[in-house]
C-alpha cells in the first residue's frame, strides 16, 4: 500500500523518468513527498506528545536522495536578536532515495 501511495504522489508531483529505472520516474521527486513518507514512519514509532517536541526538516542528499530528520525548534530571538540553536535532541533521521523510495541510515540523534 505504501508503494501505491508513493507512486501516486510521484505521478502527481512529476517524478523524473529519465533519472530513474522506474515506470513513473522518481518516486520521491520533492521535499513534500519525502516529508510525508518520513512522517508515516515517525507516526508509527512515536506518540503525538513525542512528535510535538520536534520540527521535521527535509534537505537534499546529493542528487539521489532526501535527508529527513527531526530536530528541536529554534528558540525565539532574545532582546538583542540572538537565537539559541540546539543540536541533536533525540529525534529520528532517515535517508530516502528519490528513485525508489528506499529508506536507509535510520537513526535517533543524540
Amino acid at each position: 500500500m505504501l508503494f501505491g501511495l508513493v507512486a501516486l504522489a510521484s505521478a502527481a508531483f512529476g517524478g523524473d523518468a529519465e533519472k530513474c529505472d522506474t515506470v513513473v520516474g522518481e518516486l520521491v521527486p520533492n521535499a513534500h513527498v519525502a516529508r510525508e513518507l518520513a512522517d508515516v514512519i515517525i507516526r508509527g514509532r512515536q506518540t503525538p506528545e513525542e512528535r510535538s517536541r520536534y520540527v521535521l526538516h527535509v534537505e537534499p542528499d546529493g542528487e539521489t536522495g532526501w535527508f529527513v530528520f527531526q530536530g528541536p525548534p529554534n528558540g525565539s530571538p532574545d532582546a538583542k536578536g540572538n537565537v539559541t540553536v540546539t543540536a541533536g535532541g533525540g529525534g529520528l533521521g532517515i535517508r530516502i532515495d528519490k528513485c525508489n523510495g528506499e529508506m536507509s541510515n535510520v537513526y535517533y540523534q543524540r
